[in-house]
Parts: C-alpha cells; structure tokens; sequence
C-alpha cells in the first residue's frame, strides 16, 4: 500500500492495510496487552478463589511469578475446611481436569479423617513463587483428651499422612493455579487475539500521508 497515492481523510480498515503495517499494529497491540495483563490477571485470580472456596479453601491471595522462568509458578496463601459434598461443589468448576478432581476429593477425605477441630493455614514461605514455596501450619480445635484418643487408635504415621496427602493436594491445585493463569496470558498476548481486535480497527490517512487509528 503506498500512502502517498491515497487521498488525506481516506479510512482504512485491518485488512486494507499492507502486510508491513499489519504485522507492526499486531505488534504493538500484543505488547500493550502484555503491559496490561495484570488488570486481566486480577479478574482471572477472584474467579479462581471463588473456585477455590467451592472446594474447602478460603484463599487470601494468590501470588504467581511468569512466565518465562523455570522456577516461575503460583501458589496461594489462606486456610482450609470441610466441604461435605465436594463433588457436586466439582461439577461447579470445568477448568478441574479428572487429575486436579481426585486430588480435591483425596484431600477432602483426609481432612474428614484428621482429629476434631482440623485447622490448617497456608502461608508463603519464600521471596519466590510457586508451589514449593507454601508453609502449611497444623492445629486441632479439640480437647486433649479427644486428641490423644484419635492418635491411640490411628497412630502419629496415620496423621502424618493425611497431612502429606492434604499439603500435596493443595500443591497440586496451585500448579492448577498457575496453568490457569499462564493459558490467560498466553491467550491475551497471542497474534490470535491482536488479529481479532484490530480487525474491527480503522485508520484515517491523515497529513503527511501517515495513518491515525480511530
């Protein structure tokens, strides 16, 4: 397309354009939605703790580093509880693969199975984030008696494991986390999308026979 054989106040559409100048807007817009990605990301993280409460974790926040980084990930902060029907909680949440459902459904059962009163808090450990970095810390709101009367009949290695298996549980759904949010990146900042917005984009020829987006 040369400019200079087309008339000032023409308007141009997307496909008007010459290959080069697509190519450039394709360009710029990919590099304006990545700047603008964490005012997306925060509508795609409230989402993701609703989702996460549904399931028997109260999240405070959630942090993620990426995405270019082997060691870049997500991992929230928050406590847990007991949802009773977890898997029709499930059926909620279609992001959940059949892998993330039986790890939600394991830790549900282990809570369940624990000394009355179960308290577990999730904090971050670490200046880096991603699931390794959690700190889960174990209380039981249960009197003594009632304490030592589970250990004697299910022993230390008993609750030992369930806790193993809550604390993998929820490492697991962090890397979840972490999957949802870099799919939204890599969606936000793809060619794809630049196309699918510009594409409704018009250019006036303006002086000096450049092109204004209107």
């Amino acid at each position: 397309m040369d400019l200079s054989k087309i008339e000032a106040g023409t308007i141009l559409g997307f496909s008007d354009l010459s290959a080069e100048k697509q190519n450039k807007y394709i360009q710029k817009e990919i590099e304006n939605n990545n700047d603008c990605f964490e005012t997306v990301a925060e509508a795609l993280i409230d989402r993701l703790k609703e989702d996460l409460y549904e399931i028997g974790i109260d999240v405070d926040d959630i942090f993620y580093s990426g995405f270019w980084s082997q060691g870049d990930g997500a991992m929230f902060t928050g406590s847990l509880f007991i949802v009773p029907d977890v898997e029709k909680a499930l059926l909620e949440i279609p992001s959940i693969d059949d892998n993330f459902r039986n790890n939600v459904v394991a830790m549900q059962i282990a809570l369940s199975s624990m000394p009355e009163g179960v308290d577990v808090k999730i904090e971050d450990s670490s200046r880096y984030c991603h699931e390794n970095t959690a700190m889960f810390s174990w209380d039981y709101d249960c009197s003594e008696d009632t304490y030592e009367e589970w250990i004697r009949f299910h022993g230390e290695d008993e609750l030992f494991s369930l806790q193993q298996t809550v604390e993998e549980c929820c490492r697991s759904l962090m890397i979840w986390c972490y999957a949802e949010i870099e799919k939204e990146y890599e969606d936000q900042t793809s060619e794809e999308t630049a196309r699918e917005h510009l594409k409704d984009c018009t250019w006036e020829v303006v002086e000096y026979k450049t092109l204004e987006m209107i």
